[in-house]
């Protein structure tokens, strides 16, 4: 019926997730593209969620416009999965499956207003974020 993966891939080290899922899914997508069922694929990505690291190429882009250490490491991490996100619906196209896909995004809850030194988040026009009583 379906793939479930569980294992842990000890040969990864050192590999960033983002690319990681990306590569599975475009790999997974191969596999499928010719089966007549239809297929349902969760993918949660870890971004941006810490801890906040990834690789310095994704930092690298904001070295002029964005000075705070924390806040381009935040923004790069959105870069990763954006760019991991392109990757996939490339994958889709490829694949010749992007005519009848439905993609949804979602986000699992607010902004951490507290998780820089600067405010890089806004949850407006609630109150709070991560780990506030109003999530």
């Amino acid at each position: 019926e379906g793939e479930f993966v569980s294992d842990v891939r000890y040969d990864m080290k050192g590999r960033y997730s983002a690319e990681m899922y990306a590569e599975y899914v475009n790999q997974l997508f191969e596999r499928i593209k010719t089966q007549e069922n239809p297929f349902f694929l969760y993918m949660a990505f870890q971004n941006v969620h810490g801890p906040h690291m990834v690789p310095q190429r994704y930092v690298d882009q904001y070295t002029t416009h964005i000075k705070d250490k924390k806040e381009k490491v935040l923004a790069a991490m959105v870069s990763a999965m954006d760019e991991a996100i392109g990757n996939m619906t490339e994958g889709l196209k490829k694949a010749g499956l992007e005519d009848n896909t439905i993609i949804v995004f979602s986000s699992d809850n607010g902004g951490d207003v507290n998780c820089v030194g600067q405010v890089t988040s806004s949850n407006f026009p609630y109150r709070g974020g991560k780990r506030a009583l109003y999530e």
